[in-house]
């Protein structure tokens, strides 16, 4: 659920007053843009959703393609939902035996692509989210 930000209006004391003026388009900028369901958020949602393709194992494609249809972008989640996906996420059968990756596929294929996506690029995701927030509030 996302939280509107107000700003404050000027508040007196017995002793001093203090008045800030806020940029008119700041709190319509960070309500509509920064929150969930905003344009950063939309942006890291498909950033990470595109970036973490490549550490999935992928004979078919239906756990990649599991994540384009199931995610709503902007939600702040992606979701894959195929019966076997947790199999594949965490590299265990339900049963606790371990599964291999075939590699002839996808060289990069293996358990929790998440945190080898995020030990890979998460210094250019963070680049590029910088960037994306510094246009949001520079328009």
């Amino acid at each position: 659920m996302a939280q509107n930000i107000i700003t404050p209006k000027t508040k007196t004391t017995k002793s001093w007053k203090v008045s800030i003026d806020w940029n008119p388009k700041f709190v319509s900028t960070v309500n509509k843009d920064l929150t969930v369901g905003g344009r950063l958020q939309k942006f890291i949602d498909s950033s990470v959703l595109a970036g973490v393709d490549p550490y999935w194992a992928r004979r078919t494609g239906t756990a990649i393609r599991s994540g384009i249809l199931n995610t709503v972008i902007g939600s702040g989640l992606l979701v894959y939902s195929t019966p076997y996906i947790r199999t594949i996420f965490y590299g265990v059968t339900a049963k606790g035996a371990p599964i291999s990756y075939n590699t002839a596929y996808n060289a990069k294929a293996g358990k929790r692509p998440d945190l080898r996506y995020k030990a890979e690029k998460m210094a250019e995701l963070q680049t590029a989210v910088n960037a994306k927030a510094r246009e949001i509030f520079n328009q």
